[in-house]
């Protein structure tokens, strides 16, 4: 491909380098909507029916961006609602303001959840937020098995004067409206620590049973989210917190908000994204030997020559920085829609180039790579053209596929010949 750079004083610079496949981005362009689903729970009624909200936001919009939709909806100030990826009824991480909103939410089993969590300002540096799964266990080995969750888990955020018994006590009066009246001399309940989330320990346990002592909470920790569960043992007390399991009513911007088929791309748009004019970051300077500087300058990328075979590797693994500048990898989910004949790729052509002249800039998809999971684990399989049809490769299983199937969105890899 050519790579054409250039600064203020009109310089350009440019370059031919070779390639094995094309990596185009997966980001959409800013008139594209993205349709969001919420759940939300307040903090004064946290065991009352959750309500859905339907957002919609422009796709590469943050979560930042998301909140002010949600506080505009729900009245709720932005800087009390939390954020949070719930999967399997289980916090698995709170979203950062920066985070795209494209990253979230990505598996049938997750949600995200806007959480009303009143925080402090003289307290911010040292905050730190609980999620509690609400449990019932029988007997003492049920305590270590993956028992279901009674209700969504509850979000109580903590500074360095919390204590133990300051948590048991704000747990008893966000359930109390679902418990009997009058009835209890002691705590219904109790506190374990998850397997990896241990304050007592400061690392790994099998589960510690928490204290409702005057300890306090933090003790000089600097972890900004920690699991733990909420043990019931009676019958009785479950039947009056289950009458609220799940109960989700709908807002009406659900009914105002259609989801639409909006959320995908067409490969189209990816490779006019590759040839975008973009300028660089600041980490990333161009040097003009017309000014005798370093500048952010504007790139702009062109294919010059096209191969027999074309390789398009779909960008669906990103890098963004998390909580303590730690890396954190995410995988696109996003649906891609590409054609199966016919892909003409003579626009991204340089206009001098000699395969746009002769016309060669035809191809027909012949294969596609396929990547199941997220950004730490996950399987490959493939799509081949044999003989005219379609063929699933999945390890060892090799079955013929209908051709409509080999649009999903799980395709990671396309492989195009020319005709």
């Amino acid at each position: 491909y050519q790579r054409r750079v250039h600064g203020d004083c009109n310089k350009r610079s440019i370059t031919f380098d070779p390639f094995l496949c094309l990596s185009v981005p997966l980001h959409a362009g800013q008139n594209q909507q993205k349709v969001v689903d919420i759940l939300v729970i307040k903090a004064a009624q946290p065991t009352q029916t959750t309500i859905r909200y339907r957002v919609q936001v422009p796709f590469n919009s943050t979560m930042s961006d998301l909140r002010e939709k949600i506080s505009g909806l729900t009245h709720i100030v932005p800087t009390s609602l939390i954020l949070a990826e719930v999967v399997s009824h289980n916090v698995h991480r709170l979203l950062m303001e920066t985070s795209a909103v494209q990253n979230a939410s990505q598996s049938p089993n997750s949600q995200i959840v806007a959480y009303e969590c009143p925080i402090s300002k003289t307290s911010q540096s040292s905050q730190m937020f609980i999620a509690l799964s609400i449990k019932q266990v029988s007997t003492r080995s049920q305590i270590y098995s993956h028992t279901p969750s009674l209700h969504w888990p509850l979000l109580i955020a903590v500074n360095s004067q919390t204590r133990y018994s300051d948590l048991y006590s704000t747990i008893f009066k966000r359930l109390s409206p679902l418990l009997p009246q009058d009835q209890f001399t002691t705590y219904p309940f109790w506190i374990r620590s998850t397997r990896y989330d241990c304050l007592i320990h400061n690392g790994r346990c099998d589960g510690c049973q928490i204290p409702c002592s005057d300890e306090p909470i933090l003790r000089g920790s600097s972890i900004k989210l920690i699991n733990m569960q909420i043990i019931w043992g009676s019958n009785d007390i479950m039947n009056c917190v289950t009458r609220s399991q799940w109960i989700i009513m709908d807002h009406e911007s659900v009914n105002d908000t259609p989801r639409t088929n909006s959320d995908g791309l067409e490969l189209t748009h990816c490779l006019q994204m590759f040839t975008t004019k973009e300028q660089l970051s600041k980490t990333n300077e161009w040097y003009c030997p017309g000014c005798k500087k370093h500048l952010q300058a504007f790139k702009t990328m062109q294919l010059w020559r096209l191969p027999q075979y074309l390789i398009i590797h779909l960008k669906r693994f990103e890098h963004t920085v998390a909580l303590h500048d730690m890396q954190r990898s995410h995988k696109l989910h996003t649906p891609v829609k590409f054609p199966l004949h016919g892909l003409d790729v003579a626009r991204w052509l340089s206009d001098n180039s000699p395969d746009k002249a002769a016309g060669r800039t035809m191809y027909d998809l012949y294969a596609v790579v396929n990547h199941t999971g997220g950004s730490y684990g996950g399987h490959y399989t493939a799509y081949c053209l044999v003989d005219g049809n379609w063929v699933l490769f999945d390890d060892s299983r090799v079955v013929p596929i209908a051709a409509q199937s080999v649009v999903s969105p799980q395709a990671y890899l396309l492989l195009y010949q020319r005709r």
